[in-house]
């Protein structure tokens, strides 16, 4: 089952479930400031998928993970599933007297990988959006339909193809 599946996500294309992974959203007109001291990298390319370290107190890793800026305040984290409760909790903690909020939203957010070399080809007749590298290149994030759900998509894949994870509401 395991050479099958790593020969589809090289040759073709494979769906993944990952609801598992946690999704915390930061917001609140403080939560660049915070999230900005917490990550290493740049968190503030709105519509790009940040990935990023977060860092304790000595400056070392707390956790890698995915940051996107939805809006002016408002931040989507995307971190692994063993992850969540813990960098939750460093948020929480780091925000102190900061006008911010930290939420657990994983529950509430279902989502699959879509990766291979084929992902595309699978995915556009489903979806009135381009889908070609020059209007969706790696590491955007943007808002779609599919059918009759929105969906955010982000094109990035763990699995080293062409793929883009798709998030939408559980409900």
């Amino acid at each position: 089952a395991v050479d099958r599946e790593c020969a589809a996500v090289r040759t073709g294309v494979a769906l993944f479930e990952q609801s598992s992974f946690g999704k915390i959203r930061v917001q609140g007109r403080d939560a660049a400031g915070v999230l900005g001291r917490l990550c290493a990298g740049d968190i503030n390319r709105i519509e790009r998928a940040n990935y990023t370290t977060m860092l304790n107190d000595s400056g070392g890793m707390a956790s890698d993970l995915t940051v996107i800026r939805e809006s002016e305040d408002s931040f989507l984290m995307i971190t692994g599933t063993a992850q969540v409760t813990q960098d939750t909790d460093h948020v929480r903690r780091a925000i102190g007297d900061a006008f911010a909020t930290v939420t657990d939203i994983t529950s509430g957010l279902g989502t699959f990988l879509l990766t291979g070399p084929e992902a595309r080809a699978v995915l556009q007749p489903l979806i009135p959006s381009d889908l070609s590298t020059e209007a969706f290149p790696f590491g955007m994030v943007r808002e779609i339909e599919v059918g009759a759900t929105r969906v955010l998509a982000v094109r990035m894949s763990f699995a080293g193809e062409i793929g883009w994870e798709l998030h939408a509401a559980t409900e």
